[in-house]
């Protein structure tokens, strides 16, 4: 199978790669083995260690040698004439034992340097976790007595789901269950409420206009991945896009629900719609708030929380390459509802924070 060079004698020989990707690499092999015809394998004479001749070749650096070609190689008369300084057994001997010692050091404070290197590459992120997580938690903002109680956010909500269904705009929905402690995963401020985004949002609205008005166009490579809240669009006639497409209007959230748009946080208030309308990817779950006392902003913040993708990530079904996120996730996704002035003050101290978490960034 390619293996011409058997060995089975006592002793250590270092076995150099002579061709293509192992090109040059030294490894020190003993007793019973095979080497391939682009192996090198070194007997040395008395006089000369073996592992002081390994570790030669080794700082030697023998791809110095090689041809410089497509699959580079090394000649074996190339590697005979190669320079072996020559000290004592005794010192060849001591100098193999101290990098016995040394090296073992140097590939821990590297193991330790990449790791160091790793954790600043994903701290940034990992702090814009963690001010998300401590954002939803209360634990960013303060509490004013003005505030009031978030509890009646949930008044108005119901009054202007009772409008939109008395003016035709949406159909009267079933009862979402009832929030049990089980589900609560963590504890909010007393003056915050626990709440399913399906009672005080309406979830992938559709729109009723001509088809000759001109509206924006997004595919999913217009949406920003990441902790921002950018896109941009075309522009095309109603009537072209109106089938076929997810709808959205001026003011709505839009998330991806795919893989992996939807672990890189593909998610944005659409702003800036031609004539406040637009279509685009059906791979978006769109999320319109039935009053305006509910942030977009707050709530866009929410969908880019880890727990937001973590807790997604368990329910999405599908196929490989091809899993997505339900309807059902969003309609019953417990929220913390903070009252609306503390929503305003979460969503301008991270507008402050998530920035500055950049400048660490370490490229």
């Amino acid at each position: 199978r390619g293996y011409v060079n058997r060995y089975n004698r006592e002793g250590h020989y270092p076995l150099i790669g002579r061709q293509g990707a192992l090109c040059g690499n030294i490894n020190l092999a003993s007793g019973k083995f095979y080497a391939t015809e682009h192996a090198v394998a070194v007997d040395v004479f008395a006089g000369c260690s073996s592992f002081w001749a390994a570790s030669f070749l080794k700082a030697l650096n023998l791809n110095q040698y090689a041809t410089s070609t497509a699959q580079p190689g090394i000649a074996v008369s190339t590697i005979s004439k190669v320079l072996l300084p020559l000290p004592t057994l005794a010192e060849q001997q001591r100098i193999v034992a101290k990098l016995g010692e040394v090296l073992p050091q140097i590939d821990k404070l590297q193991a330790e340097e990449e790791a160091l290197a790793k954790l600043q590459e994903e701290f940034p992120q990992k702090l814009k976790n963690s001010l998300l997580q401590a954002a939803i938690q209360g634990k960013l903002t303060e509490r004013l007595p003005e505030d009031g109680d978030a509890r009646e956010l949930l008044v108005e909500v119901a009054a202007g789901r009772e409008r939109l269904v008395k003016e035709g705009k949406m159909k009267r929905q079933k009862p979402l269950p009832e929030i049990t402690e089980d589900e609560i995963p963590f504890e909010i401020p007393e003056n915050w409420c626990w709440v399913r985004l399906g009672e005080v949002a309406v979830l992938n609205p559709r729109n009723r206009i001509d088809d000759d008005k001109e509206v924006s166009f997004i595919p999913m490579a217009l949406i920003h991945d990441g902790y921002g809240n950018k896109h941009s669009c075309e522009r095309k006639l109603w009537g072209q896009v109106k089938s076929g497409y997810t709808h959205f209007a001026e003011g709505d959230i839009v998330v991806a629900k795919i893989t992996p748009c939807f672990q890189n946080r593909k998610s944005a208030i659409m702003r800036g719609l031609v004539n406040g309308y637009g279509a685009g990817t059906t791979e978006l779950h769109v999320i319109r708030p039935l009053i305006g006392r509910l942030s977009n902003e707050y709530l866009l913040y929410l969908f880019k929380t880890e727990c937001f993708i973590h807790n997604g990530c368990l329910v999405m079904t599908g196929t490989a390459g091809q899993q997505r996120v339900g309807r059902d996730y969003f309609e019953n996704l417990l929220i913390p509802l903070p009252t609306f002035a503390e929503q305003q003050r979460i969503v301008a101290k991270l507008e402050e924070l998530l920035p500055l978490c950049d400048a660490l960034a370490v490229y």
